[in-house]
């Protein structure tokens, strides 16, 4: 990991995923790739998702993971399909 570069925690509809990433990386950077550590990204695309923080609050993509709060668990942001999309 470069010295920069820090641990960051997704849950990806439920399941738990991790990305080596600069803290200054924007949310949108990262999006495509929790989306294929879980294999989901065959639901619709980048498009399809959304992310929240842990008390629930919609993210934009220009959020920057150094900014992203965890919870007690050290999930720093939920990734979930939006409303209308899915089997």
């Amino acid at each position: 990991m470069d010295k920069r570069e820090s641990l960051f925690a997704f849950a990806v509809n439920g399941q738990p995923t991790q990305v080596e990433a600069d803290p200054e990386t924007l949310l949108s950077a990262i999006l495509a790739t929790t989306l294929l550590q879980t294999a989901n990204e065959r639901w619709g695309g980048e498009a399809a998702w959304e992310a929240r923080n842990p008390r629930g609050e919609l993210l934009d993509g220009s959020a920057k993971l150094g900014d992203l709060v965890p919870n007690e668990r050290g999930i720093h942001a939920f990734i979930q399909l939006k409303p209308g999309w899915g089997a």
